[in-house]
């Protein structure tokens, strides 16, 4: 048995060069070579390596890395005629999020400001011969309302005047006719997912009420949630005002809130891809 053990080193070191070779990702784009390798063993992290003209220029190791599928090597991201590079990152631990990490590939490595994407990987999209960034807003995870249940509104990103703002073109939709209004306010009011003590504390929410509320906010209609709020409100439910009030700060702490602000003020398009923007799939 001892006379095998040489052959059996060596078929054991093949077997683990091959999963090796299997688990390292490679794209070139003129002079940039770019290795994404994640362990065989599947363990976290994993390893980023981008070299200029054969020598590494930057190097990742504290995340796994990945390819973004939807946008090729060197695409025009930003419409400037800068070739680019998106890789998506996704940290673990207690503070695991994704995020889109953004490279110019010109005559230098230039690291451009990342994208975020939070508990879920953003994606690019190339529509009318522009790029657009979609991905979740999840400041309202949480919020008033079970993790499973909370909103996570849509947001479609495109690149104008020198950094990624909210798309109104792709987000903005028109007011929800009166009586559609009415009939999601009285559904939500009767909702059996209320639990509301005599004194009129409100113990749970239903959550269709953030989120509807947020549907319309997102798209451009804050003056509709708050009359959603009014309508949907239970009768003898106490704290209305407070869980506005409430609202109105969580809002405030989007990083897009100041593009959310000035959606209403965007005329309507015909047509919208917007429909469902805060409910998750």
């Amino acid at each position: 048995m001892r006379r095998h053990l040489p052959t059996l080193l060596i078929a054991l070191a093949l077997i683990s060069a091959a999963g090796a070779a299997a688990a390292m990702q490679e794209q070139r784009f003129g002079p940039y070579d770019v290795r994404i390798s994640e362990p065989s063993d599947g363990i976290w992290p994993g390893r980023l390596e981008i070299l200029l003209n054969g020598r590494v220029v930057y190097r990742g190791s504290d995340r796994t890395y990945g390819f973004a599928d939807s946008a090729p090597i060197g695409a025009d991201l930003t419409g400037s005629r800068e070739p680019m590079l998106a890789v998506s990152a996704y940290s673990n631990g207690g503070d695991c999020c994704f995020e889109m990490l953004l490279f110019g590939l010109g005559p230098q490595l230039r690291l451009a400001a990342p994208l975020p994407g939070g508990k879920s990987e953003g994606k690019f999209e190339r529509t009318g011969g522009l790029w657009y960034y979609i991905a979740r807003d999840w400041t309202f995870a949480g919020w008033k309302v079970d993790a499973a249940s909370s909103p996570a509104c849509r947001v479609v990103l495109a690149y104008q005047k020198s950094r990624w703002r909210l798309a109104a073109e792709r987000m903005r939709r028109g007011a929800l006719p009166g009586t559609l209004l009415n009939q999601l306010a009285a559904k939500i009011r009767g909702s059996e997912r209320w639990r509301i003590k005599p004194s009129g504390e409100i113990e749970a929410y239903e959550p269709q009420l953030p989120t509807l509320m947020l549907d319309l906010v997102y798209t451009g209609n804050p003056a509709q949630a708050e009359t959603l709020l009014d309508a949907a409100w239970p009768p003898k439910a106490e704290g209305k005002a407070r869980f506005l009030r409430d609202f109105r700060r969580e809002l405030a702490k989007s990083p897009y809130a100041r593009d959310i602000r000035r959606l209403a003020k965007v005329s309507p398009p015909g047509e919208s891809d917007s429909a469902e923007t805060c409910e998750r799939d």
